[in-house]
């Protein structure tokens, strides 16, 4: 027999044993489900955890104090409410002024147009804090904020004017909408350039909330602006240089025409001051056009001034005008020009 077949009958004889099944041992078999619970409970826990930690963490962040920054008006969109009548401003004009501008109330380095706002002089009314109105003392009293007698507390909004602004054209006050009609006939040669700085000064000192134009006239009318300009440092600068090309010269004493077509201009711009500067006389029957037929109304108050040459029968015939059409009358001396 050979060796082969003794291997193969042994191997009938003696087969093989069943192997036992091949697994994970019994202990770990019990807890392996446990563990994986366990770790899986403990990874949402932790994923829990952490969202919510940095939620809190966040939240905490984000209260970082807000800063509101100033509101600072475009001066493009200033818009201006128009004044009709010769009421009083604070009631129909000032509450409705929208001023979105820093197109300036100081356009000038000096304080005359704040002092201007008022209507006294610049030493005439002193406030000791920005909650204490005009002329009034820090006191107890009636007013006041302190131990002694005060005065009343500054108005809400923009200051009463009753239409008449601080700006100042020879002494008279000047309103929101004004045109001045100037003469500059021959017989002015030796007083026109007095007349010419102060023009410029009185239009200097207005406020941006104003408007105004001018009218020369000698032998025949001219219009330095058609409409009414604000006062911007621009329309200024502008109104200036124009006024540098007049000169005087011409003549127009006892004429209807040259003095009615200025004032015909200048009630077409629907003002609601007119101020009219003159040296001589003026046909009479301007008075009663101006008072019955342009300023039958009375929405326009005309404002009166004899330049210089103290003329009776002129200082008669501006006395009537201005009276007639609710304005002031004065005379212009030597000494106002400051000679």
């Amino acid at each position: 027999m050979t060796q082969a077949t003794q291997i193969n009958a042994q191997m009938e004889n003696n087969p093989l044993e069943e192997q036992g099944d091949v697994g994970m041992p019994a202990w770990l078999e019990a807890v392996f489900p446990w563990s994986v619970s366990v770790t899986g409970h403990l990874g949402l826990f932790l994923v829990f955890a952490f969202v919510l930690y940095v939620s809190v963490h966040q939240a905490v962040d984000d209260t970082v104090p807000i800063v509101i920054p100033m509101f600072v008006p475009d001066a493009s969109n200033l818009q201006q409410v128009e004044y009709k009548g010769t009421g009083n401003l604070e009631s129909n004009t000032a509450q409705n002024l929208k001023f979105t501008t820093t197109d300036g109330w100081a356009q000038t380095e000096s304080l005359d147009n704040v002092a201007g706002m008022l209507s006294g002089g610049p030493g005439d009314y002193m406030a000791n804090m920005i909650a204490v109105g005009t002329d009034a003392h820090v006191g107890k009293g009636p007013g006041g904020a302190g131990n002694g007698a005060g005065g009343v507390l500054a108005p809400y909004g923009v200051p009463n004017l009753g239409g008449r602004i601080g700006t100042k054209f020879y002494g008279l006050p000047s309103a929101k909408k004004i045109v001045y009609i100037l003469d500059h006939s021959g017989s002015m040669l030796d007083t026109f350039d007095f007349l010419r700085q102060e023009a410029i000064r009185a239009v200097n000192a207005m406020l941006p909330v104003q408007s105004f134009s001018v009218v020369m006239f000698s032998e025949r009318e001219s219009v330095i602006f058609p409409q009414l300009q604000r006062a911007t440092t621009e329309t200024k600068k502008d109104f200036a240089s124009k006024l540098q090309n007049f000169r005087a010269q011409g003549m127009n004493d006892d004429l209807l025409d040259p003095a009615l077509k200025a004032f015909e201009a200048a009630f077409a711009m629907q003002p609601e001051e007119i101020c009219f500067l003159t040296d001589g006389r003026f046909d009479p029957r301007l008075i009663d056009i101006v008072t019955n037929r342009l300023n039958k109304a009375r929405k326009v108050r005309v404002n009166t001034l004899a330049f210089v040459i103290n003329d009776p029968t002129s200082e008669d015939q501006l006395k009537e005008l201005a009276r007639k059409n609710g304005g002031s009358y004065k005379f212009v001396s030597e000494k106002d020009l400051g000679k």
